[in-house]
């Protein structure tokens, strides 16, 4: 049953990939961390993202934006993370989880972690904590992308013999 519910959900998201929708990463970050305190997590950060290598439906068109606090780098695969990471030692790492899929609503989990290279080159890849949330996107038809809408929840940092 897990294994056919995968299939389905990429099989829906290459459908919204052939059919020119995407999700703007960059805008949905600028109004999931608009507060203040919000805004303090990714403020001045570098966020490295590696690509899914199935999965295209995020938009990595760079622009130029003098609102915006924070960057996004864009990996193609693990292997150009990995080589950024043994440059620079220390980076902040952004994940996307699609996590449902519904008529014109989808919901994503961001999470956003930080690493360094002996963390992440050991036996077991450690990653700390910074921020995890899970967000509301809507399908806007005259965009044909998918929009920040609201955050339904953030995750409180896990603990150890936290279910």
């Amino acid at each position: 049953m897990h294994y056919k519910f995968k299939i389905l959900i990429i099989a829906v998201l290459l459908t919204l990939n052939a059919s020119g929708q995407s999700v703007k990463l960059y805008d949905i970050l600028k109004h999931a961390y608009s507060s203040a305190s919000d805004l303090s997590i990714i403020n001045g950060k570098n966020l490295n993202y590696v690509i899914p290598k199935y999965i295209s439906i995020i938009d990595t068109v760079k622009r130029e934006d003098r609102d915006r606090s924070f960057n996004i780098l864009y990996y193609l695969n693990d292997t150009a993370f990995e080589s950024h990471l043994r440059k620079v030692k220390n980076v902040t790492v952004l994940s996307v989880n699609f996590n449902k899929i519904g008529n014109g609503v989808m919901e994503i989990i961001l999470e956003i972690t930080n690493t360094k290279d002996d963390q992440y080159f050991g036996t077991y890849k450690f990653f700390t904590f910074i921020d995890k949330r899970r967000l509301k996107l809507v399908y806007n038809n005259s965009k044909k992308a998918w929009e920040y809408s609201s955050i339904i929840k953030i995750f409180d940092e896990p603990r150890v013999g936290q279910d």
